[in-house]
């Protein structure tokens, strides 16, 4: 393990952390952004931040966001896992890191953990949409050695992972 994931904090947002997530999102490049959100963003204002912030860390009990925050509490990743409407047994997940700590680890961190959430959460089903070209996606769910299928249309390709 990097020396820099030692002394990463993963932990579930909370209201306080509001600031400092819309901080993150805010300073996501228009690459990052493009990538999580599946449309083109030039950037997000600091005002759709904060909106955006709220929703993550309002503690609705259909979603589990997760907060990587370095040493220094900074946020430097995010990880959202959010349940189905129509099945509780499935949900989707949704990870972004920040753009200089991308590629070390911090994303497969999240995903480890929002993983080891989901059986106790009756969670069986594991989505994810990504564009097609987005390779740490798919690299995500074939690490974690469990049965996975992928299926694009339309320009974007839908993940699934089976827990069961």
């Amino acid at each position: 393990m990097q020396p820099f994931l030692q002394n990463l904090t993963i932990r579930p947002a909370q209201a306080a952390d509001i600031p400092s997530v819309a901080a993150f999102l805010s300073g996501l490049s228009q690459r990052s952004l493009y990538l999580r959100y599946l449309m083109p963003l030039p950037s997000l204002a600091l005002e759709r931040a904060v909106e955006e912030a709220r929703r993550l860390c309002n503690g609705e009990r259909a979603r589990v966001t997760l907060v990587a925050l370095a040493g220094d509490e900074q946020v430097v990743g995010l990880a959202e896992l959010v349940r189905d409407r129509q099945d509780a047994t499935i949900a989707e997940v949704a990870i972004v890191v920040a753009d200089q700590y991308q590629r070390v680890g911090i994303g497969t961190l999240l995903s480890d953990r929002l993983a080891a959430y989901a059986p106790g959460a009756q969670i069986r089903i594991i989505r994810a949409y990504s564009l097609p070209h987005n390779h740490a996606v798919r690299h995500l769910f074939a690490r974690s050695g469990r049965p996975f299928s992928s299926d694009t249309r339309q320009g974007l390709t839908c993940y699934q992972l089976s827990l069961a």
